[in-house]
């Protein structure tokens, strides 16, 4: 007898207590799942996204210039900050609980050895997801891949308009492969024989792995490289660069965040936009509508004056974090509270951070996560590198911020950074207020 969800809560917390890695795994379990359910969502028009950071911005970025030009537009990215509805959004709106609950039954009805322990988490997300889009048939889908790409749950669906590939960096190496010539083909392995490839052309080792996997499956490619883009400006609550694509050439656009990085995700995404739609569905009218209204949460977002939440949490996105606060124009004391999980390379991470001497104090805390790094961790780190201006504190990261905010001064600016899990677990903290 199948195991049944009685609400989205506890299908949530079901969902949430799936394995993330199963013994003898096997690939093509999910693609038969996926057939046994029927094929669902396979009428939407697929653009598959991997890469190492900018996966989730150019996802939203995408959706929203789509979805300006007039188009219907689900969206599947993870991971999620606060609630796991978030992964699932169709127009702009999130999967309901009860959706969710029904999906999940579906799911358990037709294949009972999901509640076995012989299906992954992120199987398990999939199939939501594709349901999720049988049901209100969007035209596109936009998906992100979870870690890697080759053997990533979501390359299960055969058929793909787009993919894209944004920047490749030093993440997740125990599994993808210990040089970004590796991380590189684990990414690519996502690509199909003739689907065109938009890709980040910034990374030389990378570039080299994506062109030769890409020409040898044929697909046409439209790199991204600093001839895309140019003379990236940030203000006080946007930047604003210049765009060269083959629709435009030196469109100047204004993108709503603080982070110089998003050039880079926005272009790329618009780049993507071009290859989807007709010039005259993509006006400069539209563009401008679509950047205006893209927003993605944690990424150099400011949900206080003057506080500044970012989901940096490896080498690459630390380095491009340093580069926007550089330009932030603050005449104050920059403050900083940072947590890392202990299997990312937080040491290298916060030399950088002192290497660029843009902070006053870091504040280092430990989340109630197993894989966060832990307090003596923290100590032993401080006192090997006493030339840091780092203090420890056992007090809740939320409080932290809380006491930050209260002796912040008026040219100060407070930044958060270095896990994912923090930022969620300030989002979530701080729900009741106003961001």
């Amino acid at each position: 007898m199948s195991k049944t969800m009685r609400n989205g809560d506890e299908a949530a917390a079901f969902l949430s207590e799936l394995p993330r890695f199963v013994p003898d795994y096997q690939p093509n379990m999910v693609t038969d799942a996926w057939r046994r359910l029927g094929s669902p969502g396979a009428s939407c028009t697929l653009i598959h996204v991997a890469g190492t950071n900018g996966k989730g911005s150019v996802c939203a970025c995408l959706s929203s210039l789509l979805r300006a030009a007039g188009r219907t537009v689900g969206v599947n990215t993870s991971p999620h900050l606060t609630d796991l509805r978030e992964r699932f959004v169709c127009n702009g709106e999130e999967i309901s609980p009860e959706e969710l609950t029904r999906h999940t039954n579906r799911i358990l009805e037709v294949f009972p050895e999901a509640a076995e322990g012989k299906m992954t988490f992120s199987e398990i997300l999939l199939l939501i997801y594709q349901l999720f889009l049988e049901e209100h048939r969007p035209e596109f889908s936009v998906l992100e891949t979870g870690m890697g790409g080759r053997l990533d749950p979501s390359n299960a669906l055969p058929e793909k308009a787009l993919c894209i590939l944004t920047r490749i960096g030093e993440d997740h190496m125990e599994y993808l492969g210990d040089t970004l010539e590796a991380v590189a083909a684990e990414k690519a392995g996502i690509l199909r024989p003739g689907c065109p490839v938009v890709y980040s052309d910034l990374v030389p080792e990378a570039s080299a792995v994506i062109r030769s996997a890409a020409e040898s499956l044929s697909c046409p490619l439209y790199p991204v490289s600093e001839n895309t883009f140019s003379d990236v400006v940030r203000g006080q609550k946007s930047i604003d660069f210049s765009l060269h694509t083959r629709y435009y050439s030196n469109k100047r656009l204004t993108v709503p965040s603080g982070a110089l990085y998003q050039a880079e995700n926005v272009s790329i995404a618009v780049t993507a936009a071009t290859l989807l739609l007709s010039k005259e569905s993509l006006t400069e009218s539209v563009l401008d509508l679509g950047l205006a209204r893209f927003h993605w949460a944690a990424r150099m977002e400011e949900i206080f004056p003057g506080v500044f939440l970012d989901g940096a949490h490896n080498p690459d996105g630390i380095r491009a974090l340093l580069a926007s606060v550089s330009a932030d124009g603050c005449t104050g004391k920059r403050r900083l509270l940072f947590a890392a999980m202990s299997d990312k390379p937080y040491e290298r991470m916060l030399r950088d951070i002192g290497d660029a001497a843009l902070f006053t104090d870091i504040t280092l805390v430990s989340l109630p996560l197993k894989r966060s790094v832990k307090i003596p961790d923290w100590n032993a780190f401080t006192e090997s590198n006493p030339e840091l201006p780092c203090r420890v504190t056992e007090v809740d990261a939320a409080e932290v911020l809380r006491e930050m905010m209260a002796q912040k001064g008026e040219r100060d600016l407070i930044y958060v950074a270095g896990s994912l899990y923090l930022a969620g677990s300030v989002k979530e903290n701080f729900s009741h207020d106003q961001f």
